[in-house]
């Protein structure tokens, strides 16, 4: 991985709403406030969208694409200044997260100090999509060429200071998995059940251990009375489930384990390109 060459002189990049449900649909607007290095013609914003945010375009204003999510125009700027929006490839791969960016080039005028250049990013029917998975992550990101000479170390170009986090939140409980210690021993004090609840992208929204004696618990006995599952009920939430078998054994006996040792998610570097 490169290291990234800052320079807060370039100016301050933010992004608005700054926090977005896994998922939805959001309007974002990209604000980017010019720094003492003013930015003259031919010069260049670069905004740098994530991977698992929708891809930009500026398809809208074509018959027929008026609901491709991703739509980017700009917004409020300065009078004096005339800009051309275009979507480009990315200017510099940096752990595989960026596939587009937002290039904001000033073809008459300069940016002066203070001057706020706004940027749309799902505008109406456009709406972007927001990722699947919750978290807060370093997203959204800018770099800057003052005059279109490319003399910056990130081929041709300088990041802004700082980088812009988008937290990413669970959505609703629609489901609910209950965990109980495969092996118990018979002389052993109450076992008590994991119960975790998840959202639609199996994001964990909670987490939280109930004895088996609660009122939400339900014990379910094999005939032997020796293997045992849990059936818990959330009547907020109108969800239900059975934990996995848990054996009761005397010490001295072999119990039975089971779990996954070796697991990646899709974000997980081994499992790119796979």
């Amino acid at each position: 991985m490169h290291q990234r060459i800052r320079s807060s002189e370039l100016g301050r990049f933010s992004v608005l709403p700054n926090q977005a449900v896994v998922g939805a649909q959001q309007n974002f607007l990209l604000e980017f406030t010019v720094g003492p290095k003013k930015i003259g013609p031919e010069g260049q914003i670069r905004l740098l969208i994530p991977r698992g945010f929708s891809v930009p375009n500026t398809l809208s204003d074509k018959e027929g694409y008026s609901e491709v999510p991703g739509f980017v125009r700009t917004g409020k700027k300065p009078e004096k200044l005339l800009l051309k929006l275009e979507i480009e490839p990315p200017c510099w791969f940096h752990d595989n997260w960026c596939k587009f960016d937002i290039v904001v080039t000033v073809v008459s005028g300069k940016a002066e100090e203070g001057d706020v250049i706004e940027v749309l990013y799902g505008v109406g029917l456009g709406r972007v999509t927001t990722p699947r998975i919750a978290g807060k992550t370093i997203a959204f990101d800018a770099l800057v060429d003052i005059d279109g000479t490319k003399s910056g170390p990130h081929n041709g170009y300088t990041f802004v200071e700082p980088e812009v986090p988008i937290e990413i939140v669970p959505g609703l409980p629609c489901r609910m998995e209950a965990y109980l210690p495969s092996v118990t021993f018979a002389a052993s004090t109450e076992a008590a059940v994991l119960v975790v609840k998840k959202d639609a992208y199996h994001n964990c929204i909670s987490s939280q251990e109930y004895p088996v004696s609660a009122s939400c618990c339900r014990v379910l006995r094999s005939k032997n009375d020796r293997a045992s599952r849990v059936e818990v009920r959330d009547e907020e939430n109108s969800l239900i489930c059975r934990s996995n078998p848990a054996i009761q054994v005397n010490k001295g006996e072999l119990g039975l384990f089971w779990g996954d040792l070796h697991s990646h998610t899709s974000i997980s570097e081994a499992s790119i390109g796979h």
